[in-house]
């Protein structure tokens, strides 16, 4: 069975994050039912119609056809500098609508503070396909992975976002911190810094929309190891859709590879 767990750390006023350090992590092992009520207050509605978003078989279910937005406390905040890591399991069973939004972010204690978002969209996208994508600014202007996602997959997403210099990057299962597969930088911009209290799930739709999906194992920490275990399966990058005349050739096609134990000139490609 799956076990949730809050951990804890020291501080004096607002936190400066200087040593690696697990400050929450949830697997959702509750019962069935709204979510701020079964966490037994660990969520709480900050926006919205209360006891929308709920659990479900240990996942948590987000829907665009619903406007409610929960929030859990950062245990130690607020959190003012320095680098914060999060990951989750996503998995989408409905498009986005429209352009997508945004559905994952950070919080002050005002009523639209919200950096980073981590956004839905099917912008470049192929049809029925949507991608992933990170915004750091005060518009919805979202730098987005550059790989087609499918409904019905399982996908690791992996943010890191430094306080101090307001800039952010989103990867989907990066095998390294250095990983530049599957990986988009925020390309807006601000100058406000905001001091962070707490991790946010967003509904909204439905155009622009954040379709619908289950998340689950969620991680925030102050390393990259924090929230993702390097290693595991070399990645590879998406590509773009192609048309090709018949009795033709692509040409060469671009894309990337990374691993942590085998350089990427050793890997085989199949």
């Amino acid at each position: 069975m799956k076990k949730t767990i809050l951990c804890l750390f020291a501080v004096a006023s607002a936190a400066s994050l200087a040593h690696a350090t697990l400050i929450f992590s949830d697997s959702f092992d509750y019962g069935d039912g709204s979510l701020i009520t079964v966490s037994s207050g660990v969520w709480t509605n900050h926006s919205g119609t209360s006891g929308q978003v709920d659990v479900a078989g240990g996942v948590v279910n987000l829907t665009q056809a619903e406007g409610e937005d929960v929030s859990a406390g950062l245990p130690g905040g607020p959190i003012s500098s320095g680098k914060l890591y999060a990951s989750f399991k996503v998995n989408f069973s409905a498009l986005p609508g429209g352009n997508g939004t945004y559905f994952f972010h950070l919080r002050d204690l005002g009523t639209s503070n919200f950096r980073p978002k981590v956004f839905a969209s099917a912008t470049n996208s192929s049809a029925g396909f949507f991608r992933l994508g990170v915004a750091v600014g005060g518009k919805n202007d979202p730098a987005l992975i550059p790989m087609d996602l499918v409904t019905g997959t399982e996908y690791k997403v992996v943010l890191r976002y430094d306080i101090d210099t307001t800039n952010a990057t989103l990867w989907i299962n990066p095998p390294s911190e250095s990983s530049a597969v599957n990986r988009a930088d925020a390309t807006d911009t601000t100058s406000t810094r905001f001091s962070y209290y707490s991790v946010c799930f967003r509904q909204a739709g439905s155009a622009p929309g954040i379709g619908t999906m289950t998340l689950d194992d969620l991680r925030i920490g102050t390393e990259f190891a924090d929230v993702q275990t390097v290693g595991g399966a070399p990645t590879i990058s998406g590509v773009a859709d192609q048309h090709i005349a018949a009795n033709a050739s692509a040409g060469p096609l671009s894309f990337l590879v990374d691993d942590v134990e085998t350089a990427p000139g050793s890997l085989v490609v199949t």
